[in-house]
């Protein structure tokens, strides 16, 4: 930023601070709508939007959402439909942003596996949002699947590295990114997602009853897991689970939301017998995943890593209790409102669990206020304050 925009003052003790002499000029770079990421759609979102209500008099922000090229159809599948992503990420959207250059002050790249867009802005004037380091996996592998996987990983390592601020959503992804030297200590900030209001323990009368009438389980209590189908999800755990608890709890059933089950996944529900007994739900709207929450009896997240996750938090603002991986990011979230187990022990997943769907009314009642308190810790509000925060840091550093 130069003088023009920016104007020095000390204060009593003799710090400099700075001021804005007009509202900072920001682009916030979200994710193709055509990827289907729920979750960094959200963060995007939120992010603008509380931004936009609550910092508008010195910030303005434009929301950056270019759409999906599709040369080869929008029905193909597999190795075309990949090609068409790449496409879109590695040439579409660094030519639209290429044009914006020179119409703001800063732009805020909002996932790190678009990273690499940040080669094609200023330097100086570029922050990232690392969320967690699945993209660059194919950097860490001394074998990596691909070539092509490797040179893609590479350059949103490039881009991330050129960002004049990284920016995470919880101390454990910033501690994975400074031990693998992803990273400088000293341009990292960590800044925690929030919760949307929809998610909270009040009905929704026609909601609810809209979810009622598409799960179509009648009385029957229910588990639920959220979350894509990758491997670190630990989707076979998650069945593995509920096949031990089922077997106690004949009527128990199992919601899922987040996409359907890859055919190996289908394989393994049918060989563990419970297929019939899961409700798989595409990606809903956050007021319909509310009605999800307040309705499960338990939320399962037996993921073997994360960098935050928002489904702890969404379900404790709901008041439904968790029971998660003790890793650090989920312990990080969940605090002691939460319960956990070992990554991979589907043993004391199931028995923990069990523990948990017969607690007495008064312990639930308890774990359910300790769970709107640790809840309560995660605001957007918040965050969008203190990334505000950070733009002006970041450019009068």
């Amino acid at each position: 930023m130069t003088a023009a925009t920016l104007n020095s003052q000390i204060d009593m003790n003799g710090a400099v601070s700075f001021r804005s002499l007009r509202p900072l000029r920001v682009a916030v770079l979200c994710d193709f709508r055509e990827e289907n990421w729920p979750s960094m759609d959200l963060v995007g979102d939120m992010l603008v939007g509380s931004l936009v209500n609550e910092h508008q008099s010195d910030v303005q922000v434009e929301q950056v959402l270019p759409q999906m090229p599709q040369p080869f159809g929008k029905n193909r599948a597999g190795s075309l439909k990949n090609a068409h992503r790449v496409i879109g990420r590695f040439f579409r959207y660094p030519r639209e942003i290429r044009k914006l250059r020179d119409r703001f002050d800063l732009f805020h790249i909002i996932d790190h596996s678009y990273a690499h867009l940040a080669l094609e802005l200023p330097p100086g004037r570029v922050l990232i949002t690392c969320h967690d380091l699945d993209a660059f996996a194919a950097v860490q592998s001394s074998t990596p699947k691909s070539l092509l996987g490797r040179a893609i990983a590479k350059r949103l390592l490039r881009g991330m590295q050129s960002a004049a601020w990284i920016v995470c959503p919880s101390h454990a992804t910033r501690h994975e990114l400074l031990e693998h030297q992803f990273a400088q200590a000293d341009r990292t900030s960590v800044i925690h997602n929030g919760v949307h209001p929809d998610f909270n323990p009040d009905p929704n009368p026609t909601i609810d009853a809209a979810i009622s009438r598409l799960l179509n389980s009648g009385e029957s209590p229910e588990v639920l897991h959220v979350g894509s189908t990758v491997r670190r999800k630990r989707i076979e755990d998650v069945l593995g689970i509920f096949a031990k608890l089922r077997a106690r709890i004949p009527k128990l059933r199992l919601l899922r939301v987040g996409g359907v089950f890859t055919n190996e996944q289908q394989r393994l529900a049918r060989d563990l017998g419970v297929a019939a007994s899961i409700n798989v739900l595409p990606h809903i709207d956050t007021a319909h995943l509310a009605a999800v929450y307040r309705r499960a009896r338990l939320i399962i997240q037996p993921s073997e890593s994360e960098g935050f996750g928002l489904p702890v938090i969404e379900a404790m603002a709901c008041g439904t209790p968790v029971i998660a991986s003790d890793i650090p990011a989920l312990r990080e979230v969940g605090g002691n409102a939460t319960e956990y187990c070992a990554v991979g022990n589907v043993a004391a997943f199931s028995e923990r669990a069990f523990e948990l769907l017969h607690e007495s009314p008064s312990s639930r009642e308890n774990r359910r206020r300790s769970c709107f308190q640790q809840a309560s810790r995660f605001s957007w509000t918040k965050h969008a304050a203190q990334v505000a925060q950070l733009y002006r840091e970041v450019l009068a550093w």
